[in-house]
């Protein structure tokens, strides 16, 4: 049977009360450094924006953001959302669209655009304070981009805006889409918009899935509106109604 402390010799009882000092003091010491990592832990972790609940570098200008992948997506790199120059992001930007041209029916052309074609491109942005936004590699590669502009010519459309999000066909399937998409919504609440709408080739399935995970609804389709590759295109509309502006007015 096995004996208890009490019956050991004294010598004994003398080391293992030091060892039980000497475990106790270890157990001590761990919960302190415990306590401090726990203590860095919560000053190292991102402010939360009161508003959205998402950390506070994803609400600086775009120029400042750096996106890091999900958990799931270790192997991508950090990515940066900005606002897109011609100067540093015309020639990418083309290479884009003209991709998509020759190769898809994401645009009803035919031909691709000519270099000097993004000069007027980007004046027309500017001139009515359209955001072409984009998302770069750490390295400075242009991974898509995202932009509206006007819905039709006439005054009392100026609340709806007509969008657009490319992707590098390189860099498909990465989650880019969302993320430009998104950005491009909360620039359009920023900027007062009310209605966003998205003409989306009526077979392109992964455009329109993404539209609809952010809220995006079905406004109609137009029948064999566009004739491309030898066959007719029908050309669906998804919009989006935000909550802005609080007060519209004519005029």
């Amino acid at each position: 049977m096995c004996e208890t402390r009490e019956n050991e010799e004294p010598n004994l009882r003398e080391i293992w009360a030091a060892a039980d000092k000497k475990a106790k003091d270890w157990l001590e010491a761990g919960e302190v450094k415990l306590l401090e990592q726990m203590q860095d832990a919560r000053e190292n972790e991102p402010r939360r924006c009161p508003r959205f609940g998402q950390p506070a570098a994803l609400h600086v200008p775009f120029g400042e953001r750096r996106l890091k992948p999900l958990s799931s997506r270790q192997n991508m790199a950090p990515m940066n959302l900005m606002t897109c120059t011609f100067e540093r992001h015309a020639t990418s930007i083309l290479e884009i669209l003209n991709e998509a041209i020759v190769n898809s029916t994401v645009v009803y052309d035919y031909k691709p655009r000519p270099a000097e074609s993004m000069v007027g491109w980007f004046e027309a942005k500017a001139a009515g304070n359209f955001p072409v936004i984009g998302l770069e590699s750490d390295a400075g590669e242009l991974l898509g981009f995202a932009s509206y502009g006007t819905f039709r010519p006439w005054a009392a459309f100026k609340y709806s805006v007509e969008h657009s999000v490319y992707v590098h066909h390189a860099h498909r399937g990465h989650g880019y889409g969302p993320t430009l998409l998104k950005a491009l919504i909360e620039k359009a609440r920023e900027q007062g918009v009310h209605l966003m709408i998205g003409g989306i080739d009526a077979d392109n399935k992964a455009s329109i899935e993404l539209h609809k995970r952010l809220g995006f609804v079905h406004a109609g389709t137009i029948t064999q509106a566009g004739f491309k590759f030898g066959r007719w295109l029908d050309l669906a509309f998804y919009q989006l109604t935000l909550e802005t502006p609080l007060n519209p007015v004519d005029g």
